[in-house]
């Protein structure tokens, strides 16, 4: 499994100076927020999977994350959409489409909840969010794959983050794959030893996998301890970062910062200006 670790490959994305591929991740990721119509943010996701192609991102090991947060935010977020019911609340799409009722749970005139109801405008929201959470983590995943810990430290320290961010910042980022490799070698020698959860009582679930999350918590908490004392040893934070090379923004680094930020800021114009990207 290669999920959000860094690999040291030779492809146009790896070549990029971190500021570079800071800006994309910002910039996309909120284009990703706030696009809603499926029209525009399809195409975006889009963008985002040619990104990934340039970067050589490792695709089957996110297959099953994909489908299990799809599968999440629809599962969550479903009882939510049977409420958006007020045809008012879309601009750009049919008011009267949007709030035609496919199947209707209670009437207007029901207590406290009012008017409950699956309509066309409900499942159009419905169906934005998970393209959102995709969009936002394969982002991350392609930022993460492209960008070496050091790399990262040198972009927050050239734009005057304060420590204590940065030092969460690579903390997180060391520790994500690590807690999941713990996860699944405890996982693994639990179950060798006859570990099983064959019951559907949410008390006695948690109580069935203690043996899994008590070494897990221990051996984070020892790897933190590990870390920090290693991080005290190297005084790092008590004076200025030394980088490990110039790093100096070329021409094309220049070109992608300055080309993300002014799309980024376009279409929001046309976001709040227009209501090109509502709903």
């Amino acid at each position: 499994m290669a999920t959000f670790q860094y690999q040291g490959l030779r492809t146009p994305v790896h070549q990029l100076h971190a500021l570079a591929k800071f800006s994309i991740l910002v910039t996309l990721s909120l284009l990703a927020g706030f696009i809603l119509d499926p029209r525009y943010k399809i195409p975006l996701l889009g963008l985002i999977i040619v990104y990934g192609l340039l970067a050589r991102l490792p695709w089957r090991d996110y297959v099953r994350l994909l489908i299990l947060v799809t599968v999440t935010f629809l599962l969550a977020n479903g009882i939510s959409s049977i409420f958006i019911v007020n045809p008012a609340l879309f601009k750009v799409y049919s008011q009267h489409w949007a709030g035609t009722v496919l199947f209707q749970i209670t009437p207007a005139s029901f207590p406290v909840l009012g008017k409950i109801a699956i309509t066309n405008g409900g499942l159009l929201w419905l169906s934005t969010l998970p393209l959102t959470s995709i969009a936002v983590i394969l982002l991350v995943a392609v930022h993460i794959h492209t960008t070496s810990l050091n790399e990262t430290v040198q972009a927050l320290s050239a734009l005057k983050v304060p420590f204590p961010i940065v030092y969460i910042t690579t903390v997180a980022l060391r520790f994500t794959p690590e807690v999941r490799n713990q996860f699944t070698l405890i996982h693994r020698a639990q179950t060798l030893r006859g570990w099983r959860v064959n019951t559907r009582n949410p008390i006695k679930i948690i109580r069935l996998y203690s043996p899994l999350l008590v070494p897990l918590v221990r051996n984070i908490i020892k790897s933190i301890d590990i870390t920090t004392m290693s991080t005290q040893n190297r005084a790092f934070g008590l004076g200025k970062v030394t980088n490990m090379y110039e790093g100096k923004l070329s021409k094309l680094n220049w070109l992608v910062i300055i080309g993300s930020w002014l799309f980024f800021a376009a279409m929001m114009i046309l976001i709040f200006g227009f209501n090109i990207g509502n709903l």
